[in-house]
């Protein structure tokens, strides 16, 4: 009973209802309803009782482990949060760095609020309540300016974070366990104090930073998928008055060619009408060549419309089947990107063969609550199939058009999606599936 009697008073009672809401605040999905709020205030009661057991279970068994005596806090919070972490659905690179910020954030202002009480006179234990605050606000921090809407973060700013955190708990851990060998002292106590400041001031600064990065490359990629759509929208409007143009000329032929068929027919030539009737109808097929779509939904329309002028231009058939409503619960951008993406892969892939008449096609539709696009197209002889599963580009710059198949994962795994790529039958199959009512 020497926790319940020594550690556990209203300060630290204080400290942990503390820090299980500020994780609540950062990674639970408020909704502006009374039963969100009620469960969220459900999660901190239960993710306090699991930190009292934590701490409690911590503090018997620095007993017999003298090493566990005094950083019974800092494992028990970490425990809970690598926890809740694991169970959140948030983009994985997202939870690495809002949850390892948050703990640094946490430890840190913790440790600062005990340095400055101790530097201060006795009676003034409730000054811990104060730097609790900082913990709160970085929590609401957090929240406002959340990375759970950015999927593609670069991975050395995951490496940077985890490197910040990971010394900062090293130090934190480190001085904790020689004030209970050795006793603090006010002089080091005073740099002490001063390097907590500067661990907060970096785990809040350090955040700012990828967050801010995050969201200029977010809108820069939007700038790139507006401009290509736009692109799309000029060539469809070329292409819109020369069909115009064509129709006209069409109409004049028709005109001219029904007259020399009327004269066929009148005449009796049927076998000469046959032919003829044949030659303009291939002649037809091959000056219109893939016919547009619309499919009621603009922005798959701009895509597929600019990917078909693209498979015109080489002579590739392209082929669409698509049944899609007119809005999508997805960000313009990312059904963008994974369109374009796939579309000139296999396009591309077509072009390298060769033989040019190789088709590929393009299948969007919903199954369920997803939406399921797939991509087809043939193969050359002699491929590499492990290279092309394992996604191995044959581009001359291969480090940014891999980074294409990287793109296409991570947006999948935004929406609560897979990504899939399969060779049967000697073509290359890709297979993304998106889940309506993640984001």
């Amino acid at each position: 009973m020497e926790f319940f009697t020594f550690v556990y008073d209203y300060v630290f009672i204080a400290q942990l209802i503390t820090v299980c809401a500020a994780l609540i605040i950062v990674f639970y999905p408020f909704e502006k309803t009374v039963r969100s709020f009620l469960v969220a205030a459900a999660h901190v009661v239960v993710l306090f009782g699991v930190s009292t057991l934590l701490n409690w279970g911590l503090f018997a068994l620095s007993k017999s482990w003298h090493f566990l005596a005094g950083i019974n806090f800092q494992l028990s919070w970490l425990a809970v949060i690598i926890v809740y972490l694991c169970i959140n659905r948030i983009a994985p690179a997202s939870r690495v760095i809002m949850g390892a910020t948050l703990y640094v954030s946490v430890i840190a202002v913790a440790d600062l609020g005990r340095q400055v009480m101790n530097l201060l006179p006795e009676g003034y234990e409730w000054i811990n309540l104060v730097f609790y605050v900082l913990i709160i606000a970085y929590s609401l921090l957090l929240r406002r300016y959340t990375l759970r809407y950015y999927s593609d973060i670069p991975a050395v700013s995951v490496a940077l974070i985890m490197l910040n955190a990971v010394s900062s708990a090293v130090l934190i851990f480190a001085k904790t366990i020689i004030n209970v060998y050795v006793g603090p002292s006010a002089a080091k106590d005073l740099y002490y104090t001063l390097t907590l400041c500067v661990i907060y001031i970096f785990a809040v600064s350090g955040y700012l930073m990828i967050f801010f990065h995050c969201k200029v490359r977010k809108s820069m990629t939007e700038l790139q998928v507006k401009n290509k759509l736009l692109e799309s929208d000029k060539q469809m409007l070329v292409v819109s008055e020369q069909a115009i143009s064509e129709m006209r000329s069409m109409r004049h032929d028709i005109k001219n060619q029904c007259k020399v068929m009327e004269i066929m027919l009148a005449e009796g030539k049927y076998d000469e009408l046959k032919k003829y009737f044949e030659s303009m109808n291939e002649s037809f097929y091959s000056e219109t060549g893939n016919s547009f779509v619309d499919c009621g939904n603009s922005l798959i329309n701009s895509v597929i419309n600019m990917e078909i002028l693209k498979a015109n231009k080489y002579g590739i058939q392209f082929v669409t089947t698509i049944n899609v409503p007119g809005e999508l619960p997805f960000e313009q951008s990312d059904l963008c990107r994974i369109l374009v993406n796939l579309i000139d892969n296999a396009l591309e892939a077509v072009l390298r063969a060769d033989n040019k008449d190789f088709l590929v096609s393009c299948r969007i539709v919903c199954r369920g609550e997803q939406l399921y696009i797939c991509v087809r197209n043939k193969l050359r002889e002699g491929y590499d199939r492990d290279a092309l599963l394992l996604m191995n580009t044959e581009k001359e710059d291969a480090l940014n058009h891999g980074y294409g198949h990287r793109i296409i994962k991570r947006i999948a795994e935004k929406y609560n999606g897979i990504v899939n790529y399969t060779i049967e039958d000697n073509q290359f199959i890709a297979e993304v599936m998106l889940e309506f009512g993640i984001i």
